[in-house]
């Protein structure tokens, strides 16, 4: 297992397990499972935006924004956080499922600029202006651990029979 990946512990009883365990294949043969990771992981990365805390997933503080660009905002838009400004980035976070036992969370391929938030380099006219890398799809150790709990009460759930 990668170290990125997350590890769900399950016990169960002998009572019922094939039906339980059926349950449970569909779930994950289906992408149901990776799906709704995905979204979780997608609103993570939204809320982190929308938090205004400006940090990384790992917790590193982003880097500030510059001078000239931070006095544009205030003039144009001064109630909007960083990587704000119509929230369409932020609500461009889509999951999508990559393969069985895989989802995908990044931007909508139509917002280019947000791959230049996550992970900085060259932009604009001429490509003459640096932006720095402002990660914000990711999952933090508390997001995992939440993450963790959630994918082990939903496989939980369809071994007891739930949808």
């Amino acid at each position: 297992m990668s170290e990125d990946g997350i590890r769900i512990k399950l016990e169960l009883n002998a009572h019922g397990a094939e039906k339980s365990f059926a349950n449970l294949l569909g779930f994950i043969k289906s992408g149901k499972l990776m799906e709704a990771v995905g979204e979780e992981v997608a609103q993570f990365s939204q809320r982190r935006i929308s938090s205004r805390r400006d940090t990384a997933p790992d917790g590193s503080k982003w880097a500030p924004l510059s001078p000239a660009y931070l006095l544009f905002k205030k003039k144009t838009h001064p109630h909007q956080g960083t990587l704000q400004r119509e929230n369409t980035m932020m609500e461009g976070i889509l999951a999508h499922l990559a393969g069985e036992g895989q989802v995908d969370v990044g931007v909508g391929s139509n917002m280019l600029y947000g791959l230049i938030h996550q992970f900085g380099g060259k932009a604009g006219r001429g490509r003459k202006a640096t932006i720095p890398a402002r990660p914000y799809i990711g999952i933090s150790e508390q997001e995992k651990a939440t993450l963790e709990r959630r994918v082990g009460d939903w496989m939980k759930d369809r071994l007891a029979g739930g949808k």
